[in-house]
């Protein structure tokens, strides 16, 4: 969520995931960890709610947890054309600037 702090802060919304025991930030059961109990208190700035779907249903989530910063994206442009690079640019900045509503 700290990728998407700017998008996400001060907004309710559902976090799907593949990774079931996240449903346990709902706060039934005692959590004896103190690196999870620290990273629950990191997320808790957050308004949000946890809904489980195994991985098959939402395979685009590696990529939204990869996006890359816009000046790496020369590190991996060999064999691109100028034309294709300047798209791909495009679309990141469109994605990336998208505030939800």
């Amino acid at each position: 969520m700290e990728k998407f702090e700017y998008f996400l802060k001060g907004r309710e919304f559902i976090l799907i995931t593949d990774h079931i025991a996240l449903k346990a930030l709902n706060g039934k059961g005692k959590i004896k960890s103190a690196r999870i109990i620290r990273w629950t208190e990191s997320i808790q700035q957050f308004n949000f709610k946890v809904e489980y779907k195994p991985g098959e249903y939402i395979p685009h989530v590696d990529g939204l947890s990869r996006l890359v910063k816009v000046e790496n994206v020369n590190l991996i442009s060999e064999g691109i054309t100028n034309e294709t690079k300047e798209k791909i640019i495009q679309m990141h900045e469109d994605i990336v600037h998208r505030v939800p509503k």
